[in-house]
């Protein structure tokens, strides 16, 4: 994904391994970079499900915070050699996010360069599995007009 994704855009991936462990109550996640620069480790309880976001969200309830959870419907890149904008839409059908409450163990890229010292907020958490997701073709868009 590494080598065709920045082959293929300008989103500069990055190496990562990424480890998860699944039972019937616990979804766990690791996540571990190149010297450490985004490790994170996430453990998510299966079987409970909050009836409000976390103490500190930004959001007012789950109606509010699911809104935001997923991918949004369209990535967008810029042509320089084009002056030209290129959009491709997701499509994903059986969407139904159900929120969990995780712990977060570890998230090395807050502590280091601009967000060191800064402390995260969670803003919600939610489960998905299965998700049929396809792309559609990229439209190019050009900025001469």
């Amino acid at each position: 994904m590494v080598a065709f994704g920045n082959c293929l855009t300008h989103y500069n991936y990055r190496l990562g391994l990424v480890k998860f462990k699944e039972s019937a109550d616990e979804l766990e996640i690791e996540v571990q970079t190149p010297n450490a620069e985004a490790d994170l480790l996430v453990k998510a309880d299966l079987t409970d499900r909050p009836t409000a976001p976390p103490a500190g969200s930004p959001f007012r309830n789950l109606r509010e915070a699911r809104l935001f959870a997923g991918p949004l419907p369209f990535t967008f890149d810029y042509e320089a050699d084009t002056r030209s904008i290129i959009m491709i839409e997701g499509v994903r059908r059986d969407w139904n996010p159900l929120p969990v409450k995780v712990n977060v163990l570890k998230r090395t890229f807050f502590e280091r360069g601009p967000f060191r010292g800064t402390e995260p907020v969670l803003a919600n958490a939610f489960h998905v599995k299965s998700i049929p997701y396809t792309w559609k073709r990229g439209v190019l868009e050009r900025l001469d007009r």
